[in-house]
């Protein structure tokens, strides 16, 4: 009988500490190097990052509460850096960066709001989205992302 007791307050604080959100972070936390950057106006992609047009590379990652991007980009022959880094808050798949450093100064004490979504080893982040957490689909970014082993 004490034995099932102490089994089930095990299991409860497992399940407890183990929230979906917590889960989430867990997925985050690690580096990710993007794969495709895309712009979408009007139903039309309209910029298109990393791959037939651009070549580079730019890795981004997540620890707790913080998170770092770094990269360079060839665009017709000139080379450009970006990075930047800051706070974010998860909760499911509502992502919220708050930028403390980057390459835009237009940027920094921006708070961009965006939706988060990880498939096995793949990260999607769709932004800006609106208040009520809704894409425009006729202007909106999807960057991807693969976990780095």
């Amino acid at each position: 009988m004490k034995a099932k007791m102490i089994i089930s307050l095990m299991i409860l604080l497992i399940i407890v500490c183990c929230s979906p959100n917590e889960k989430q972070h867990r997925k985050i936390d690690g580096a990710w190097s993007l794969v495709s950057y895309i712009t979408v106006s009007k139903d039309t992609v309209v910029g298109r990052y990393v791959g037939k047009d651009v070549v580079g590379s730019q890795i981004k990652v997540w620890s707790q509460n913080h998170f770092v991007f770094v990269g360079r980009f060839i665009v017709q022959d000139k080379a450009k850096d970006n990075y930047g880094g800051g706070t974010y808050t998860l909760e499911g798949s509502q992502y919220i960066e708050t930028i403390l450093y980057h390459k835009n100064h237009q940027w920094v004490n921006s708070k961009p709001r965006m939706l988060l979504e990880i498939r096995g080893d793949t990260l999607y982040q769709t932004w800006p989205v609106n208040d009520n957490w809704q894409i425009n689909k006729y202007d909106y970014t999807v960057e991807k992302y693969v976990k780095l082993k």
